[in-house]
């Protein structure tokens, strides 16, 4: 990976973390645990205490807040 490939990733990441910031605390542990620690479903209802199906529902909530967080930095992400 050249320089400017990881100058653009690290911007990248630097821009969703910007977004995650954004959300309320349980919108960020859900997808932290979901994406970055690789938690099943069923973990992530054991782990919060959360029902299975309402993990399911609060997760696909989190992604849309996140999605829409991320649109507002929609510019910086297509310069990049």
């Amino acid at each position: 990976m050249s320089v400017p490939d990881q100058s653009t990733g690290i911007r990248k990441r630097m821009i969703i973390q910007k977004a995650m910031d954004e959300l309320n605390e349980r919108d960020r542990l859900l997808l932290v645990l979901f994406y970055y620690e690789g938690m099943s479903i069923e973990e992530l209802a054991a782990v919060t205490g959360i029902r299975y199906a309402n993990v399911k529902v609060s997760l696909s909530r989190a992604r849309i807040r996140l999605r829409k967080e991320l649109e507002c930095y929609e510019n910086e992400l297509m310069s990049s």
